[in-house]
């Protein structure tokens, strides 16, 4: 999971000096040598474990740190009872988007 969200930071960051993200410029190279990128075939086949958390991030992620309380908070209003592991790879993935 850690990997797929690193890459897809990857994907969407816009490097300096250019207009497109990673993403675009990935998908017209692609397309220009007709050969699947590895990048972008892990961004379109994501891992199915712990998917619903990358989903959970998403929902949650407003660019900054993720506070316990705000998680809890979040977690109390969808009726989501958190397993420490699934709290622990919310957090990870937040310290992976602030990296970037």
């Amino acid at each position: 999971m850690l990997a797929f969200a690193e890459n897809e930071f990857f994907l969407s960051k816009t490097e300096t000096g250019f207009e497109a993200n990673n993403r675009e410029t990935l998908k017209h190279l692609e397309k220009a040598l007709d050969k699947p990128n590895e990048k972008l075939e892990l961004s379109r086949n994501p891992p199915k474990t712990f998917l619903y958390v990358w989903f959970w991030f998403i929902e949650l992620y407003a660019g900054e740190n993720l506070t316990f309380q705000e998680i809890k908070a979040w977690s109390d209003l969808k009726s989501i009872k958190l397993k420490a592991l699934e709290l622990n790879i919310l957090t990870k993935l937040t310290k992976l988007a602030n990296a970037r």
